[in-house]
């Protein structure tokens, strides 16, 4: 009877586990197991359905009180009528425009959704602004509409109070923000707008808020003027593009400049590797456009169609000339067979100039790469570069020789390091020797710090605030006259 009883209880137990809950979460349906949300189980007890009457915006598919079984995006956007195979715990998916009367399949076995409705594209009659307007954030706003005549360029003009205003833009299910980092914006700058990024923020003051966006796409261009102000983006006389992506054997994405060859097509010659790209057109805003290309590439001398889209691949391995045709949108792998010239340089690359990561080209002088820069404190390093790609990267050798408190010199080891940290602020000459793998900062001294130098006795402190007489290897305070700063003496 005991061994019925256990029998009886690990079936109901097997039951129990098979017959999990399914939710709709997302940005216009909430993030929480509510019971309006439910999936309806059917027949088949990996089958589950659900009927909205509008699908749009970001969603997942959640089982109840989990997250990491959820259907997440793989990358493509949701259409109606196709087959959808979903990742599981990673991001959210975005409904291709909207679905009205939506019947959502899913199948927990496979991970796949298959929407059926009445597909239709976005329709923009306004674009909002939304976010913290002085009041904390918001994305349900409709006090800040921004109108439009012609169905793409939509603006408004607004008086705001708040010491900050923190924003985006949302038009009918989806938003438009930054890239990975918020941006402050600058008047008559023109940016880029992505669907999901981070915010823009601004300062109090009455503006024109200008956003030019096509239905459903993936990016729009804001600009922001003082009111009345007409904006006025920069004259470009050409449309340079850039390479940007894995494919030159950089993990973390680099930028190449592409130049015009005599067919008005654009081209780089280098080493490729197998990896991800895309292009960005320099436009005038601070990010530029990015054409995504949507091609997989795998073989050589094959013009392949590269317009908007998702990111590009390319399996091949090699040297080539690669040519982008802006006039028939495609690219072109070339195999390359003569010897290329290698034109090395050094860069300082960091955020101690304008708090963002930015190049700074470093000039030779007998071996001696060197710039001078009024810096502010922040991270660099030293990047290298073979005709425009990054090859390495020179930093500190490990964490606590990555302290830059005080002219000096500073080991620059060629490998996986650390960037340094500096706290510096005013005029400062930077030699890189990569010989040697030396930096030597240098103080570009002025009357006011010669008077100081002479007349202040350096006085060195611990951590603690413990006066020392003879500092030895470590981290100290250092006070001279009425500067105070960290060192590293080693």
């Amino acid at each position: 009877m005991k061994k019925f009883y256990f029998l009886m209880t690990a079936l109901s137990m097997s039951v129990a586990a098979n017959a999990a809950d399914w939710y709709l979460v997302g940005a216009n349906y909430g993030w929480t197991d509510a019971a309006a949300n439910k999936f309806e189980a059917t027949a088949d007890a990996n089958v589950f359905t659900k009927t909205v009457d509008n699908l749009s915006g970001t969603i997942k598919i959640k089982e109840a009180e989990v997250w990491n079984t959820s259907f997440s995006s793989n990358g493509d956007k949701l259409k109606e009528g196709v087959s959808y195979s979903a990742s599981k715990d990673g991001g959210d998916i975005t409904v291709d425009g909207s679905i009205a009367n939506a019947t959502i399949t899913i199948n927990v076995a496979d991970y796949t959704i298959l929407v059926t409705g009445k597909a239709s594209e976005n329709e923009y009659s306004e674009v909002y602004l939304i976010g913290d307007f002085g009041d904390g954030w918001s994305e349900s706003l409709t006090s800040y509409p921004l109108t439009s005549t012609n169905g793409t360029t939509f603006t408004g003009t607004y008086d705001l109070t708040a010491e900050t205003t923190y924003f985006k833009m949302k038009a009918g299910s989806l938003v438009y923000g930054t890239g990975n980092v918020d941006i402050a914006v600058e008047l008559g700058e023109s940016y880029t707008a992505s669907q999901f990024g981070n915010a823009f923020s601004i300062g109090a003051g009455e503006y024109t808020f200008t956003f030019e966006l096509a239905k459903n796409a993936d990016t729009g261009v804001l600009t922001v003027t003082g009111k009345g102000d007409t904006p006025n983006p920069p004259v470009i006389d050409t449309n340079p593009f850039q390479l940007h992506g894995q494919i030159t054997g950089v993990a973390t994405w680099e930028t190449i400049d592409l130049t015009k060859n005599a067919e008005g097509n654009w081209e780089y010659t280098g080493t490729f590797v197998p990896g991800e790209f895309g292009l960005k057109e320099v436009d005038g805003s601070a990010y530029g456009k990015w054409i995504g290309g949507n091609a997989n590439i795998t073989e050589a001398d094959k013009a392949y169609s590269f317009t908007a889209g998702e990111n590009s691949t390319s399996t091949l391995e090699g040297t080539y000339t690669f040519v982008y045709n802006p006039t028939a949108s495609t690219v072109t792998f070339i195999p390359y067979q003569g010897e290329i010239e290698i034109v090395k340089g050094y860069a300082l690359r960091g955020t101690i100039v304008s708090g963002e990561w930015e190049n700074y080209a470093l000039t030779e002088n007998n071996g001696v790469w060197e710039t001078t820069l009024t810096v502010i404190p922040g991270e660099f390093g030293i990047q290298y570069t073979e005709n425009g790609s990054q090859k390495g990267w020179f930093s500190a050798p490990s964490a606590a020789e990555a302290v830059v408190a005080e002219a000096g010199t500073y080991t620059a080891a060629g490998i996986g390091g650390t960037n340094w940290e500096s706290s510096l602020e005013g005029q400062y000459t930077f030699k890189f020797n990569p010989e040697t793998e030396k930096l030597e900062v240098v103080k570009v001294a002025t009357g006011i710090d010669t008077i100081i130098a002479e007349d202040a006795e350096a006085v060195y402190y611990n951590l603690q605030g413990v006066r020392v007489t003879n500092p030895e290897n470590g981290l100290y305070i250092r006070v001279a006259g009425k500067t105070a700063s960290k060192v590293y003496i080693r």
